[in-house]
């Protein structure tokens, strides 16, 4: 496995994890803007652009592991010691990217196209799915879902209770 210096897999701080998987963010957008240059050589981006997505992918686990987060792919659910929520699939699809990517900022456009793969569908949709995830986190203690003032949402935690282990089930299909 290759690390970025100073990459700790091991570390026990939601902090630098929470770190960690904004650098892979932040790799993987820098990537897919050079992928759309021409002079680029898009074989060798393809690569780099699916390794950064595996560690991105690592270290959101990690990050839900150290915020005692449980994610149930099949029931659609996420929790924590607090408690826990059930989700409808399109709810669940854009809590989940957050989730994923805490921090960073997504506009409706985006969240349409990356959470829910269909950019036909209207931005007010998002708006309403928005308001009701935002509803059901306010019964646990986990996160919240800010609007930054250029119209893009984020996710935010709260203070961390008391993590213990993160449970992610997936669909049979991911498991193999």
């Amino acid at each position: 496995m290759n690390l970025i210096e100073g990459e700790d897999p091991h570390t026990e701080d939601v902090i630098d994890a929470r770190h960690w998987q904004d650098v892979y963010g932040k790799l993987i957008e820098f990537t897919l803007r050079r992928v759309r240059e021409p002079s680029q050589s898009v074989p060798m981006l393809g690569e780099r652009l699916q390794r950064y997505r595996g560690r991105l992918n690592f270290w959101s686990e990690r990050v839900w592991e150290l915020e005692d987060i449980s994610i149930d792919e099949v029931k659609r659910t996420v929790g924590n010691w607090s408690g826990s929520i059930s989700l409808t699939g399109r709810e669940f699809q854009i809590l989940k990217l957050l989730l994923d990517r805490p921090g960073q900022t997504f506009s409706a456009r985006r969240l349409l196209l990356e959470a829910w793969h269909d950019s036909a569908l209207p931005e007010e949709s998002v708006r309403s799915y928005i308001t009701r995830v935002r509803r059901k986190l306010e019964g646990i203690d986990l996160a919240i879902i800010v609007t930054d003032p250029g119209g893009g949402y984020r996710l935010e935690f709260q203070t961390m209770g008391s993590p213990s282990t993160v449970t992610v089930v997936r669909p049979p299909e991911e498991r193999l």
